[in-house]
């Protein structure tokens, strides 16, 4: 179940990633986004990260 999380979260900060660089104002909130999916993708793991990945709108 708590795979079922991440896959869920970081699928939605990748979508979330390539929505904010359509929107000229928007680097800054993709910069944010970005930074947050690197870290996931170096194997970080943590309960702060999930919340995080999953607070990304």
């Amino acid at each position: 179940m708590e795979q079922v999380r991440w896959t869920s979260a970081i699928d939605n900060a990748r979508f979330m990633l390539e929505e904010y660089k359509k929107i000229p104002v928007g680097i800054f909130g993709a910069m944010n986004i970005a930074n947050v999916i690197a870290r996931y993708d170096r194997g970080e793991r943590t309960q702060d990260l999930l919340e995080e990945l999953e607070a990304i709108e």
